[in-house]
């Protein structure tokens, strides 16, 4: 009796365990992406506040998030160099 549980056990873990990390990475990968998408529109929303141009938010949009830089008293994504001055 205690072979068999240990056979079911040992399978279980070899089977089961990889099953369990290919679900927790998909999860996990599923909502890195909806929260890089839900910044990526609030980026998107403050520039059209801001009076930037499609093709400017396109072009903001299209660089690596190396390349932006996050300011420290508004904590809100920028582009390094503004393409034009806030409006008033």
């Amino acid at each position: 009796m205690d072979e068999e549980v240990i056979a079911i056990v040992a399978i279980s873990l070899i089977f089961g365990a990889p099953c369990v990390v290919l679900i927790l990475t998909r999860l996990f990968r599923m909502i890195e992406n909806t929260a890089r998408g839900h910044q990526e529109t609030v980026l998107r929303m403050k520039m059209i506040d801001r009076g930037y141009s499609a093709s400017e938010i396109e072009r903001v949009c299209k660089l690596p998030l190396d390349e932006r830089k996050r300011t420290a008293e508004s904590a809100e994504w920028v582009p390094v160099a503004p393409a034009k001055p806030a409006k008033v």
